[in-house]
């Protein structure tokens, strides 16, 4: 019997008391989590009282789901993603407040959605959502990795153009949240640099030296020598190019006309360091032949595309986000 819900959200969380909520009430005002919406969501042994919201969540709706488990982001993904049922799937992180349009964005996916293609938030219908599975067993850059493995399926891959959700900021190292010992943090900084060499493909050392500075880069170079002598596999896509720069030249940028997207929410980014003056270049006018047409350059090299007509709140929001990217 075919499922009667049509959209299904998936994620993973860890000890994100300080955002839950708020991140909850964004999504369950506007999807409907009783009739035609899922949300599974894999709850990676939070401490903090996270899995304690999660669980009263799931008492006040029906297609609310909490699995707890012991995983990284990409395992606790991909289990959440194997507990949906809907035609379409999407993921979420769970420290994100997704704004009012969010909603109306992705009906519209579904409304147009063309099968074999990846729209933002990993839109995809379940079919092609499959050949993907599963996740890769990462704590980060695992997005990175999960869209260039698309791409190197022959799966459209569209970029995202478009603001409609607000991370929350955290200052400082993140991983210092997380792991307060110096001997822990020690070891949750190396398993994700390792994760970090992984997902974007690197292969080289010049690659990191572009990436890092100061002591991340003697770091990151003595965690590439590890891996190179142990064999530990890195997941590249091209033999020319990081998965970075694979995926720049690869994706397609999304067209918020298409999908009747206000002004106020356009908004990109190029990060030209990682990419060539050739493909840089035809990214920009790639994004003014859309419509873009201001631009921001930042201290660390990013470029901020954006119209007269987006949200002025919106993209200052972008730029305290971006500034340390």
């Amino acid at each position: 019997m075919e499922s009667e819900v049509k959209i299904s959200i998936y994620g993973t969380v860890y000890n994100s008391i300080f955002a839950i909520e708020d991140c909850l009430k964004s999504l369950t005002s506007q999807f409907d989590f009783n009739k035609d919406y899922e949300f599974v969501i894999v709850d990676n042994l939070s401490t903090d009282g996270t899995f304690e919201v999660l669980k009263d969540y799931s008492k006040k709706f029906k297609n609310f789901r909490v699995i707890q488990m012991k995983c990284t982001k990409g395992i606790g993904r991909t289990e959440a993603y194997r507990n949906t049922t809907g035609k379409y799937t999407f993921y979420v992180d769970l420290d994100t407040i997704y704004l009012p349009i969010f909603s109306k964005i992705i009906n519209s996916f579904a409304e147009k959605y063309e099968t074999g293609t990846m729209l933002p938030f990993g839109f995809m219908d379940r079919a092609t959502a499959d050949r993907l599975m599963p996740w890769r067993d990462m704590n980060t850059y695992e997005d990175l990795e999960f869209w260039a493995r698309a791409i190197s399926k022959g799966i459209k891959v569209y970029f995202p153009t478009i603001m409609v959700s607000k991370n929350y900021i955290i200052s400082g190292n993140r991983d210092k949240r997380y792991e307060k010992h110096f001997i822990k943090f020690l070891r949750r900084l190396y398993k994700n640099t390792t994760y970090g060499i992984k997902g974007r493909g690197v292969t080289t050392f010049s690659e990191l030296k572009r990436r890092y500075h100061g002591l991340k880069r003697i770091f990151s170079y003595l965690v590439l020598l590890k891996m190179k002598l142990t064999q530990d596999e890195i997941y590249f896509y091209s033999n020319l190019s990081s998965n970075t720069e694979y995926l720049k030249r690869n994706e397609i940028l999304l067209d918020p006309k298409k999908f009747g997207i206000d002004k106020k929410y356009w908004f990109s980014y190029i990060q030209p360091r990682f990419l060539d003056i050739s493909t840089t270049n035809n990214l920009i006018d790639d994004h003014i032949a859309l419509g873009f047409n201001k631009f921001k350059f930042l201290d660390n090299g990013l470029i901020l595309l954006y119209t007269q007509f987006t949200d002025i709140k919106l993209l200052d929001y972008a730029i305290n986000f971006y500034k340390n990217y």
